[in-house]
């Protein structure tokens, strides 16, 4: 009989993750926030193609982050990035206070659109 890995949960860290991250990041030793980031690679390394794109369910926690970082690069993005990505990232960006899942943002994409 064939044996089965235990959950991610239950490596000794790091062990099994599907994302790695350096002795350095600040997540590496948080047991949760590592098992979060493999939950979600899951999800993508279990996509096909041609299938329904999967909607991650984000916490609140993780949509406080996100608008952080909305905060700061949307100002830089504005200004450095090119028109095209500005006016796509405008069409389907998120709120300040709410990451879009990728089902939602790809609805907002116009056909043809592309960055050349």
């Amino acid at each position: 009989m064939a044996s089965v890995p235990a959950p991610v949960a239950q490596h000794p860290a790091g062990v099994g993750d599907l994302v790695t991250l350096d002795r350095d990041h600040p997540g590496f030793r948080d047991p949760a926030y590592r098992m979060r980031r493999n939950d979600i690679a899951r999800v993508a390394l279990d996509y096909v193609l041609g299938d329904p794109v999967p909607r991650i369910t984000y916490t609140a926690q993780e949509h406080g982050v996100w608008a952080a970082v909305w905060r700061r690069l949307g100002p830089l993005h504005r200004r450095y990035a090119c028109r095209v990505y500005n006016e796509v990232a405008h069409s389907c960006s998120s709120t300040p206070r709410r990451f879009r899942n990728l089902p939602t943002s790809t609805r907002a994409w116009r056909p043809g659109r592309d960055f050349g």
